[in-house]
């Protein structure tokens, strides 16, 4: 189980992402080596597909501000079996991931609200893409 109530998430049973963590100690993480960096004028952006929270498997972007403090962890879990998201896509399926995004977020944060003195836990659901996911966000 994740420390949630400190708005830490573990990923891949090794490194520990948390409200503070500076972009050079994530560098110098093993598993930095699975992110791809992509660099915009007021934050940077680290992606990677196929790691790991818990036992889900999730795609993670992780977002440091300009002065390379994370601000904010992008999870979208994934489904083992599932193919591309629009060759699988139905309402129903839509539903049972946008479910299971809520039980995840509950199970590690309570019941909402997802406002804590470290930050906040957003589910978002984009009708426009398909697509749903989790965002913690941290205060500073």
């Amino acid at each position: 189980m994740n420390k949630s109530a400190n708005g830490e998430i573990k990923i891949n049973d090794e490194f520990v992402l948390c409200q503070g963590l500076t972009a050079e100690d994530f560098k110098n993480s093993k598993v930095f080596k699975t992110f791809v960096e992509q660099t915009a004028s007021d934050y940077t952006r680290y992606y990677a597909k196929d790691n790991f929270i818990d036992k889900d498997k999730a795609a993670i972007s992780l977002y440091f501000n300009s002065d390379d403090i994370l601000e904010t962890i992008n999870i979208i879990l994934l489904d083992n079996d599932a193919k591309a998201a629009w060759d699988n896509w139905t309402k129903e399926n839509k539903m049972k991931t946008k479910d299971r995004n809520s039980e995840w977020v509950r199970a590690r944060f309570g019941n909402p609200p997802y406002e804590f003195p470290w930050g906040v836990v957003w589910l978002r659901d984009d009708p426009r893409t398909g697509e749903s996911s989790i965002d913690i966000v941290y205060k500073y």
